[in-house]
């Protein structure tokens, strides 16, 4: 071959060299692109999922402290209602309804109660006034003797004689907008007039949504489709299903929405998520009734509340995380590129097989180098995802926290409500729901203890049977309450070390659990000590319906119930509090033929 042939060949191979580089550069850049686009996409699914899961969550929560005021002030009512309707006398009227005006009459909001006669005529006012105390000086417009029977919810309490739920715009030039609740008067069957509270929408709406982050809107409509409360306040008293504004900003025009609002109002208690887009933006918007509570005979919604939030806003917490990621990839993926192009530039120039084979072992280095770095991407993305798990722990525990403060003094206020107006069922209800929200917020404590590796025990010398039995009598009333029940245990002394407070709150767990599915039969506790094994075993046994096989598998894990009133917590954090004395905890169906199940624990003895 002569030498012209030999640089011929040489170039044509430096080419064809060249050309597959470039090649495998483009289809490199093409499959980053792709693999980025697709796992970007997976990761934003899943932060979507669970950002609606948590959406309802957040808006149950919201509904549920509306639903507590909401219930709070009907109750008060029906007191208020029941101590007045037998009054005669306008004066003793007047004066009795001064007298109790501190027990009734929300001072948090600057609320104002007033009393209507039968012609819709004011005839006492209590409370009122602006955050500087200036109360019954007609601070939102009304006096007494003003009639108010142009309202149309005056006309409604009394047509239908029931409580009515809506909003109003304050006379006069404050320009303040008011939740409205009436409570008719009725006397010996006779319409005798109504009590309302007005409550300034602005601070109602604060309170309700303190903790909603500013991206976020929340509505509140009546049975009527008006909106009552808004972080809007130029949608207050319009209407959602014919107010322009009111559609654009809520998201009316969507079929869907409009769809869950009206199944709402008519009393679908479902959570509703509704998602569509408004000016090109996608939102998702989740509607939850709004009930007067457990007083209430019935289960129909007096108000229906949404909480709308653009779905970006779900992203945000993860986007400069992905961002960073692919610049990241794209820098070190062009970084490799330049070189493998400046590595195929000298390779084409020396036109040796020799090295063609040391470049094409560098290009796969070079791949090796890329594949190890996305490797430690992931495994930061991963880490990345752990922080925001251990977030969420720091947010329970935060909440948990916060959640302790107002039951103390609502406890308290109920204690002193009992004192002053005797036993009577609705002061026991607000005990007993504050109760039910303290033990609550102790086991979102506990969970957060557990789950953060900071639940300690108080260990003391102590007689584990004298735990057991105080317990058992605690709990001895409200089994033999149901005809045909019992509770049966025998006392047996087991002096130890042992947290006497956390193994009651395990046996208060079970014994409320067997308490709850034991229809009709007996609960049956039992200490067994084994000095020989060095352990001693508690079981309590009932005749309920068993344990769900479905549920077996997962009995003492998180959230593990298919009841509608548990939260699935209690075992988990039962078990934990036996593990932590150094014990262990089971359970099984009973299979004598007698139904029910058996849930056992042991403690060690020397501890």
């Amino acid at each position: 071959m002569t030498l012209q042939g030999k640089r011929d060949s040489i170039f044509a191979s430096a080419r064809t060299g060249f050309a597959i580089i470039v090649a495998i550069i483009v289809m490199s850049y093409g499959l980053f692109f792709y693999l980025e686009t697709s796992a970007e996409f997976q990761i934003r699914g899943i932060q979507f999922e669970r950002s609606k899961d948590n959406q309802v969550v957040i808006t149950e929560g919201i509904a549920n402290r509306l639903e507590s005021s909401v219930e709070l002030a009907t109750t008060k009512f029906r007191v208020m209602a029941s101590e007045i309707e037998e009054i005669g006398d306008s004066a003793q009227l007047s004066a009795r309804l001064d007298q109790i005006e501190s027990l009734y009459v929300d001072r948090l909001h600057s609320g104002l109660a007033a009393m209507l006669d039968k012609d819709g005529a004011i005839v006492w006012l209590g409370g009122g006034g602006n955050n500087n105390g200036s109360g019954k000086s007609g601070y939102y417009g009304w006096n007494v003797g003003n009639n108010l029977s142009q309202y149309s919810w005056v006309q409604k309490t009394k047509d239908a004689l029931a409580p009515v739920f809506t909003g109003e715009h304050a006379p006069g030039n404050n320009n303040i907008d008011l939740l409205v609740m009436t409570h008719p008067l009725v006397q010996h069957g006779q319409y005798r007039g109504q009590l309302v509270q007005f409550l300034p929408a602005g601070p109602v709406a604060q309170d309700v949504g303190q903790n909603l982050p500013e991206a976020q809107a929340l509505s509140v409509l009546d049975l009527d489709g008006k909106f009552v409360l808004s972080s809007d306040e130029s949608l207050l008293h319009q209407q959602f299903f014919s107010s322009e504004q009111g559609l654009n900003t809520v998201g009316g025009e969507s079929e869907d929405l409009r769809n869950a609002v009206d199944a709402g109002l008519r009393g679908d208690t479902n959570p509703q998520r509704v998602l569509y887009r408004v000016d090109g933006e996608e939102m998702l918007t989740v509607g939850v009734p709004v009930t007067e509570g457990a007083a209430a005979s019935n289960n129909a919604p007096v108000y229906y509340l949404l909480v709308t939030t653009p779905v970006s806003f779900f992203y945000k917490e993860i986007n400069q995380v992905l961002v960073a990621q692919r610049l990241q990839a794209f820098s070190i993926l062009a970084g490799t590129s330049v070189s493998v192009i400046i590595l195929a530039v000298f390779v084409n120039r020396a036109a040796s097989l020799d090295r063609e084979v040391r470049r094409r072992t560098s290009e796969l280095q070079a791949s090796n180098t890329l594949i190890t770095q996305q490797k430690k991407e992931l495994e930061k993305a991963n880490e990345d995802l752990k922080q925001l798990d251990r977030m969420k722990d720091e947010f329970l525990n935060i909440a948990a926290h916060e959640l302790r403060t107002p039951i103390t003094p609502i406890l308290m206020a109920a204690e002193e409500l009992e004192d002053e107006l005797g036993k009577r069922s609705d002061v026991r209800m607000i005990a007993r729901n504050a109760k039910k929200l303290q033990r609550l917020v102790q086991n979102v404590l506990d969970l957060a203890r557990i789950e953060n590796n900071t639940f300690k025990l108080a260990k003391e010398p102590a007689n584990l049977g004298e735990v057991v039995y105080a317990t058992v009598e605690d709990y001895r009333a409200q089994l033999e309450d149901k005809a045909g029940s019992a509770i049966v245990y025998d006392m047996t002394d087991v002096p130890m070390n042992l947290d006497k407070t956390r193994i009651m709150q395990v046996l208060s767990n079970l014994l409320g659990n067997a308490i709850k599915f034991t229809k009709q039969g007996t609960v049956t506790v039992s200490v067994t000590k084994d000095a020989a094994a060095g352990k001693v075993t508690v079981a309590v046994r009932d005749t309920g319906k068993g344990i769900d096989p479905e549920i077996m598998p997962r009995l003492f894990q998180k959230f593990a119930t298919k009841s509608d009133s548990g939260t699935g917590l209690g075992l988990y954090i039962s078990k934990s509090i036996v593990e932590a004395h150094g014990g262990t905890m089971w359970a099984e169906n009973n299979a004598d033929g007698a139904g029910g199940a058996t849930f056992y624990f042991t403690l060690p003895l020397a501890q």
